[in-house]
């Protein structure tokens, strides 16, 4: 198997420990990463319209296993707003301010 990300030919046993890139372990299809300059920037999308702790859970884990997680957004069906820990909230039809800031 490929690591999708740094492209060495690993073992799909070795795939969960892949040292240079944890992408391939954490990412489905309502999260994302993203390398913006030096910046690692996080996404995960909800289809919640009404906001809850948990649903920063994916968000924080990403943070922890990638140190070098700068931004994370929660990409969700109500209103925006940041948190004190480098994430923000965005209304689904705001999504553009995460690659246009």
């Amino acid at each position: 198997m490929i690591c999708r990300m740094c492209r060495p030919a690993i073992a799909s046993s070795e795939m969960a420990n892949c040292r240079t890139c944890i992408f391939t372990r954490i990412v489905t299809a309502t999260k994302w990463m993203f390398q913006s300059g030096r910046e690692l920037v996080a996404i995960e999308a909800k289809s919640s319209a009404t906001y809850t702790a948990p649903l920063l859970k994916g968000l924080k884990k990403m943070a922890s296993v990638a140190p070098a997680v700068t931004r994370s957004y929660l990409v969700y069906a109500s209103d925006s707003f940041e948190f004190s820990d480098s994430i923000t909230a965005l209304k689904y039809d705001e999504v553009d301010r995460i690659f246009f800031i």
